[in-house]
């Protein structure tokens, strides 16, 4: 009896081999290909890493070494670069006027000024009629240069199907009464 069980032993040995030998190829393969996709993850995450130090380096060069100081509007950029883990970032900055933002007037010699105002002003996860206006203010009493108009983009997170047909209104007494005009994307 032992005889028949040691060769049904040396069977199974030899089973367990042929099973190894075949699954030892493809882990090999595997093992190769990780060690392919973590150096290419390595890299974009460095540069990642990179883009944020940038970020920071900006932000303080602004806030604590008055880096804002040389914006003008006759030179409204300033470029930097940084070395961050062996990965070189180009720096670009833009002075950009933001309404009530800063020391830059944005309507020094203009006629009309325009200022916008959405209400409700915050947001959250309900649905919400919004209403948006824009104020044209005659800064001058030149009334000999007309408006022919005005364009203004909502933010995007209204999304291209949030403009209500036929909610276009103007007034010229200041909010008394209100006249229906042609809908914006109307040709």
């Amino acid at each position: 009896m032992r005889k028949r069980e040691g060769g049904q032993a040396f069977i199974l040995v030899l089973i367990l081999l042929a099973i190894g030998a075949m699954l030892v190829i493809p882990a090999l393969q595997l093992t190769g290909t990780t060690l392919k996709s973590s150096q290419i993850v390595t890299r974009q995450a460095r540069a990642l890493y990179a883009a944020d130090a940038a970020q920071e380096y900006v932000v303080w060069k602004l806030r604590w070494d008055n880096w804002g100081q040389d914006f003008t509007t006759e030179n409204p950029e300033g470029y930097a670069t940084l070395d961050c883990c062996g990965v070189s970032v180009n720096i670009s900055v833009i002075m950009r006027a933001v309404v009530s933002q800063g020391g830059v007037t944005l309507a020094g010699d203009d006629l009309i000024q325009p200022t916008k105002t959405v209400s409700p002003n915050a947001t959250d996860s309900n649905y919400h009629t919004y209403t948006y206006t824009i104020k044209l203010e005659q800064l001058s009493d030149n009334t000999s240069q007309g408006l022919d108009a005005i364009y203004d983009i909502p933010p995007g997170d209204f999304g291209s199907s949030a403009y209500q047909t036929g909610s276009s209104k103007l007034s010229l007494d200041g909010g008394e009464t209100w006249l229906s005009i042609p809908d914006p994307y109307d040709d």
